[in-house]
């Protein structure tokens, strides 16, 4: 059978069933001895002793968490609860049913199971409310509309310092310059940072962490964006900064490529 790995370690229990006794429903009429184990993401179950999960539920699948009453297997005499599990989840919508010795272990596993069904519930769905958020923020930057037109700025991005090189090529990226020319070509430097930084935030989003920086063109960009931002904010610096400005001319190659984006 597919190991479900370890047990956690015993740091990681919010509860467990030591010195308690615990059975399972196991098929239609069999009940079983286990151990089980609850952390802040899982409803852990294991055979007593063995130090290799058999079973889990993702409590922010679980539907349910009461007592079981009006089963067959689950006599008069018998405190029982029942688990039930959201369908189409992990555990398929599966039923899992624990006989406990009294009453105060009832309430005990029932408040903290349900606590905690709460907690990871919330957790989660602000889980999936940012990768939803990631999921858009990629499928925007596949879009031809979004290529065509960060694709537009970067052509006019690269006529513009070539325009710059020949019209005014010791013009100050500072824009402190005297020079009407050198005034222009700075407001076009902020405009064009300040879109390319725009475009560079949501792919950094969308492909956290090592998606973007596994690719060659993202980590160009990353650079550029960075030297360009640093030498708005703070000019006149080393002359390996504007050696890096300088390279923003080889984004026009990203135009004759497949996307960027991963």
């Amino acid at each position: 059978s597919l190991s479900l790995g370890s047990v956690p370690p015993v740091s990681e229990h919010l509860k467990n069933s030591s010195g308690e006794k615990i059975n399972k429903l196991c098929g239609d009429s069999e009940w079983q001895p286990r151990f089980v184990v609850m952390t802040k993401d899982f409803f852990i179950i294991t055979h007593p002793g063995a130090k290799e999960v058999s079973d889990q539920i993702p409590l922010y699948e679980v539907t349910n968490c009461a007592k079981m009453a009006g089963h067959s297997e689950v006599s008069s005499s018998m405190i029982a609860f029942v688990m039930d599990t959201m369908e189409g989840g992990y555990n398929g919508g599966r039923q899992y049913i624990f006989s406990v010795e009294n009453e105060d272990q009832f309430v005990a596993w029932t408040q903290a199971i349900n606590q905690q069904v709460i907690i990871s519930t919330k957790l989660f769905r602000n889980l999936s409310k940012l990768q939803e958020a990631k999921e858009r923020a990629r499928s925007v930057l596949k879009t031809e509309t979004w290529q065509l037109v960060f694709g537009i700025f970067i052509v006019s991005n690269f006529i513009v310092n070539i325009g710059q090189a020949c019209i005014a090529p010791n013009s100050s990226s500072s824009g402190g310059g005297d020079s009407t020319n050198s005034k222009i070509f700075y407001a076009f430097d902020v405009v064009f940072t300040t879109l390319f930084a725009f475009e560079l935030s949501i792919n950094l989003f969308g492909n956290w962490l090592f998606p973007f920086f596994n690719s060659g063109w993202n980590t160009f960009d990353f650079c550029v964006v960075a030297v360009s931002i640093f030498s708005i904010c703070y000019p006149g610096g080393p002359t390996w900064i504007i050696v890096i400005r300088t390279m923003r001319i080889f984004r026009i190659i990203r135009c004759a490529g497949p996307s960027h984006a991963q």
